[in-house]
């Protein structure tokens, strides 16, 4: 994915900015060094050679304002832009049609991804989110799990993860599941009742979901299809993330580079 070819590109400018913030100048010594921050005196005297030259105490001033200009890091606002281009130009809108009247609900700069509809006096909704680490987290999972056949690379995908909230007219209470998607495959892990007049922290979160009867979990399913969370909207949904994740890493970019250009 874009954003993970950039971030070493990213870490190399931040050691090279590092690097080239020295100062080429006379060399400090006497009561001037101490003057300067931490550590600077001893920066300057190794970009020298040759004697020591006592300097007025206005190259204090200036040799503070010289490193504070180098650690702008030029390298990393480079980087940045390159970047910037790069994702700008293989980035591509997908054209995503969701299914049963689906309706896209979502902020820039936040993480959540929100899809809704209304199933008579129902609203459905399902949510996301976008989470790099989570997402890296799973797929390392995936990758190490010595139940599953074959060789990790083959089973080193991500699934994506959600949850389903109903809702009813005049109803204060509100059915969540929380469910996974993979392989063209609804997997429902849990399902719990939110009472508001219940703390969350100490709300029973439900059975353990394998142990139920099939009979129930198969129907517990069916409730879902029939309020439209059926493979083609988890596929459309899926997209949604995938692009979603990509314009937020555009947007980073930028917003990362108008802070360190500043």
């Amino acid at each position: 994915m874009l954003r993970r070819t950039g971030l070493q590109a990213l870490r190399n400018a931040l050691k090279a900015a590092r690097a080239s913030a020295t100062i080429t100048s006379p060399s400090v010594s006497g009561r001037y060094a101490a003057d300067l921050p931490k550590g600077f005196a001893s920066i300057a005297k190794r970009s020298i050679s040759g004697a020591d030259v006592n300097v007025n105490p206005g190259f204090a001033v200036g040799a503070v304002r010289y490193f504070a200009k180098g650690a702008k890091s030029d390298g990393l606002a480079r980087a940045l832009d390159l970047e910037i281009q790069d994702q700008e130009k293989q980035y591509v809108s997908p054209n995503v049609e969701l299914p049963h009247g689906y309706k896209v609900v979502e902020s820039p700069g936040s993480r959540k991804l929100t899809v809704r509809k209304m199933h008579g006096n129902e609203e459905i909704e399902l949510m996301t989110y976008v989470d790099p680490e989570m997402d890296a987290a799973y797929a390392e999972s995936a990758y190490n799990d010595p139940d599953e056949e074959g060789d990790g690379e083959e089973n080193a995908g991500t699934p994506l993860h959600f949850m389903v909230k109903v809702t009813k007219g005049g109803e204060d209470r509100t059915l969540v599941f929380d469910c996974s998607f993979e392989g063209g495959e609804i997997s429902i892990d849990a399902v719990h009742v939110e009472d508001p007049s219940i703390n969350e922290s100490d709300a029973y979160p439900g059975p353990e979901y394998s142990e139920l009867d099939e009979r129930l979990t198969q129907n517990l399913k069916k409730y879902l299809v029939d309020r439209g969370v059926d493979n083609d909207t988890m596929e459309a949904f899926a997209d949604l993330k995938n692009d979603k994740e990509e314009r937020e890493y555009g947007r980073w970019l930028k917003e990362v580079k108008s802070f360190v250009s500043k």
